[in-house]
């Protein structure tokens, strides 16, 4: 009796502790943030243009700049000349065009890339004895295109489009509840982006 007393008593310790840990595991659960959906931790956007355009074919590159930064600003994106640190809540927005004019047909050709990545350095070994830095790309858009004259306006035209899209991205994913619950426990202010002056 005391054998089937004992048995039953350690039998309920058990799971009454397994049942116990299992409660607290699903307190602390882990909500999964998906790649586009950490668009809506975006806050500050460093703008780096890359003119590899040769022959006359783009010329506006200054106007895509301030375009750039203005939609983004409107949409409520902190833009930066340069962001020393980005964190959870920056990145930079690369928008490369390569091109040239030619020699046969005088046409401009141009293959246009604007992205969207987040630099990050992590720790790796037994004592973090190494730091990895990492380009993680949250974004992309790219296209190519031919003028027989310049590149301009089909550049303008592209790049407001994939930064209009990207914009409402961002603002669409701060609406979901893993973001707004992030936002909440670490408020941008504290954890906002080194800024160079």
């Amino acid at each position: 009796m005391s054998r089937v007393l004992m048995v039953v008593t350690i039998f309920s310790f058990v799971w009454g502790n397994l049942c116990y840990a299992q409660d607290t595991n699903q307190d602390q659960s882990t909500d999964l943030i998906s790649g586009d959906e950490s668009l809506g931790l975006i806050h500050f956007i460093e703008i780096h243009v890359d003119d590899q355009v040769s022959g006359g074919c783009w010329t506006n590159v200054n106007q895509i700049r301030k375009n750039v930064r203005l939609k983004l600003e409107q949409s409520g994106i902190e833009t930066a000349k340069k962001l020393l640190w980005e964190g959870p809540y920056g990145a930079t927005l690369i928008i490369d065009v390569i091109g040239y004019r030619t020699e046969k047909t005088n046409v401009c050709v141009g293959y246009l890339n604007v992205s969207l990545v987040n630099y990050r350095a992590e720790s790796f070994g037994y004592y973090g004895e190494y730091e990895i830095y990492r380009r993680y790309l949250l974004y992309q858009k790219a296209g190519i295109m031919t003028s027989g004259d310049n590149l301009n306006t089909m550049i303008k035209k592209d790049v407001d489009g994939y930064v209009s899209e990207l914009a409402a991205k961002i603002i669409r994913n701060r609406g979901n509840e893993p973001i707004k619950k992030i936002l909440k426990s670490y408020p941008i202010e504290a954890n906002k982006p080194k800024i160079a002056e």
